[in-house]
């Protein structure tokens, strides 16, 4: 097998390829964009029809590349960068270059196990992170706007204006995307996940397009999993240290959609909140109670989602 690593940036890509020798076969500079991607990747196939290629999560940097893999069908595999920056403390010589970046990229490639699919790129998901952006600079707009007014105690008529207006066009364009997000979501889908406790308009279009289609996850755990909700178990010959912090793979903005939906459910479903209870007896933290419940909360959303019948409590 034959993995290409891609150090993307802004306008150029260093593509290094190797194999299990972990030597660096070749490189290649391109420019950062489909047609020359594409003319790279299809001769690329035909000398290695088994080819995979790997790149850094960077932002829109990567995803000209992404779009290009799929187009091809060839498995692409998009890399914490978390990851690739360990490898690199990790080598003895401690050396960082483009070159030696995309190396290390396809050789941790050769061991990913789950390429990207066609939801990587849903436009609903990216319409809906956008308007939960916009919210987030609306709030901090707030902020901004109490901390003038406690340092300039003066009445500034325009500047209130200008605050309001530019907080509202903020929240009006959010509701717009959020809109056009969950106008590209299945309405039947929409219903089952808003029968559950704690998801309401808001929240309902993060779960359905950060989900996207639920046949991609066997099992719930796999589920929890894609949200991070998992914890690490740490282990060493025969001692077992419990589960540690959570590992927090996978997408943030499904953990946070799930842990804001379990922090609310937990307060008006009789058995969630006997569970949050529970935890917190035990010693938990309100962080860690409230992650209990958002386990839980997940394996319901799969639940439903699978059965394609609406949450009924007991």
């Amino acid at each position: 097998m034959v993995s290409y690593g891609f150090d993307v940036s802004k306008d150029w890509v260093d593509v290094v390829h190797s194999d299990y020798s972990r030597q660096p076969k070749q490189h290649w500079r391109l420019d950062n964009d489909q047609v020359h991607l594409t003319t790279f990747l299809q001769e690329q196939k035909i000398r290695y029809p088994k080819l995979r290629c790997s790149v850094e999560s960077t932002g829109p940097y990567h995803a000209a590349l992404l779009r290009v893999c799929l187009s091809l069908d060839i498995p692409c595999y998009l890399l914490n960068p978390i990851t690739t920056k360990r490898q690199t403390k990790a080598s003895v010589r401690g050396t960082k270059t483009d070159t030696l970046d995309a190396l290390r990229i396809a050789l941790i490639g050769l061991e990913a196990d789950r390429p990207i699919n066609a939801h990587t790129l849903d436009p609903a998901k990216s319409l809906q992170r956008a308007a939960t952006k916009l919210e987030q600079l609306a709030t901090v707009l707030i902020g901004s706007q109490a901390h003038y007014e406690l340092l300039q105690p003066y009445d500034s008529e325009p500047l209130q204006v200008a605050f309001n207006e530019c907080r509202q066009q903020l929240r009006s364009s959010a509701k717009l995307l959020r809109s056009e997000a969950l106008a590209r979501c299945d309405p039947r889908v929409e219903k089952l996940v808003m029968s559950l406790p704690g998801v309401g308009q808001k929240l309902a279009p993060v779960l359905m397009t950060e989900i996207g289609d639920i046949t991609r996850f066997p099992h719930a755990k796999q589920l929890i999993a894609y949200a991070g909700l998992d914890p690490i178990i740490r282990q060493s010959g025969t001692s077992v240290h419990g589960a540690g912090r959570l590992t927090k793979r996978g997408s943030p903005h499904l953990r946070r959609a799930l842990f804001i939906a379990a922090s609310i459910a937990r307060r008006y479903d009789p058995d969630l909140q006997a569970v949050y209870e529970r935890k917190r007896t035990q010693g938990k933290s309100y962080r860690q109670a409230v992650v209990h419940v958002a386990r839980l909360l997940t394996i319901r959303l799969y639940a439903v989602w699978q059965r394609g019948t609406p949450y009924v409590s007991e």
